[in-house]
């Protein structure tokens, strides 16, 4: 069973888009491994949960990147009320 010591919840506060897309390419690769070496058919118990739990982490991470690509009007703002910048 693959060891998920870091999942997203446990790095989302500093993981930057280069290491969100890093996270999503691992989980893919795990995922296509588990399938790969365990196929469609009648699997172990625990492989139907740790390819939820990718899944769930890919999905999570990619919403985290529209985040981080989402236009704020907060980003051509100068800052500053009146005179100067904050």
């Amino acid at each position: 069973m693959p060891d998920n010591s870091d999942t997203l919840q446990d790095k989302d506060k500093t993981m930057n888009k280069e290491e969100l897309q890093d996270y999503i390419a691992r989980l893919q690769a795990d995922s296509d491994r588990l399938n790969e070496r365990y196929g469609t058919g009648v699997r172990p118990s625990w492989l139907s949960t740790d390819l939820a739990l990718n899944w769930a982490g890919i999905e999570s991470a990619k919403k985290k990147i529209e985040l981080l690509d989402a236009e704020s009007p907060c980003d051509d703002w100068a800052g500053g009320f009146g005179k100067g910048e904050i």
